[in-house]
């Protein structure tokens, strides 16, 4: 009885420090230890990014599409909402 417990105990406690070392390993490079440098040149993604007055251009002229498309379509169902609240 007294030999499982010991066993078990042990097994927690190889348990936890394999544990603590993955977490210390993959954690140590990558945070505190690690120093932070400004990169010299910008990511690709950041220069590949459109500006901002280009995008709102393509947004508005995809919601005028859509907009004429539906009006040209009609209304599948008239939109009627009737709210009866009695007090």
């Amino acid at each position: 009885m007294f030999d499982r417990r010991i066993k078990i105990r042990a097994a927690r406690g190889a348990a936890a420090i394999v544990l603590t070392a993955i977490v210390w390993a993959t954690a140590s490079p990558h945070g505190a230890l690690a120093q932070n440098v400004p990169p010299s040149t910008p990511p690709a993604a950041v220069e590949a990014t459109p500006p901002r007055a280009k995008i709102n251009d393509l947004l508005t002229a995809l919601a005028e599409e859509w907009l004429k498309e539906r009006n040209a379509a009609g209304l599948a169902a008239p939109v009627t909402q009737e709210k009866n609240i009695s007090v």
